[in-house]
């Protein structure tokens, strides 16, 4: 099939003689090939449509398919969590709560030095020496953790 028919098949196709240009016209006229390939296509296309079938689906079909969808969805124990006010009510709660144990716990923590790398690494030179609060017991265990060499 020559380049003169090709770009023009689609509208010959579907619109008939009408929907191609006059060059369209001229080269089926003179090219026996393309006008036998040109019939075919059209006796081919001419069966297709006649194959077509015109189906409306009737009354509350998509409805019924929407609510065969919704009897599979099968619920599960985190939906209550995750898709209802509860769920977003107990996330916020959550979040409030870890809020303040977060504020508790840097508010009352006492202000103790704490020790640098270097005393962890046994470079006693470099590091401060550790004071003891106000709980002498827990500080001791702290000083012999830090201060401890093999």
């Amino acid at each position: 099939m020559h380049r003169a028919i090709e770009d023009h098949l689609e509208d010959y196709l579907a619109g008939g003689a009408n929907a191609a240009p006059p060059e369209f016209h001229s080269h089926l006229e003179s090219c026996g090939e393309c006008r036998a390939t040109l019939t075919a296509l059209s006796e081919q296309s001419r069966a297709i449509r006649g194959l077509r079938v015109e189906y409306e689906p009737t009354a509350g079909f998509y409805s019924r398919v929407i609510g065969r969808i919704d009897d599979q969805y099968k619920a599960s124990i985190w939906n209550l969590f995750l898709e209802s006010a509860f769920g977003r009510r107990l996330a916020v709660a959550s979040l409030a709560l870890a809020i303040m144990m977060g504020t508790y716990i840097v508010t009352t923590e006492p202000n103790s030095e704490v020790a640098s790398v270097a005393s962890l690494s046994g470079n006693s030179e470099l590091a401060p020496a550790p004071t003891l609060g106000a709980n002498p017991h827990q500080d001791a265990v702290f000083v012999n953790l830090v201060t401890y060499e093999q």
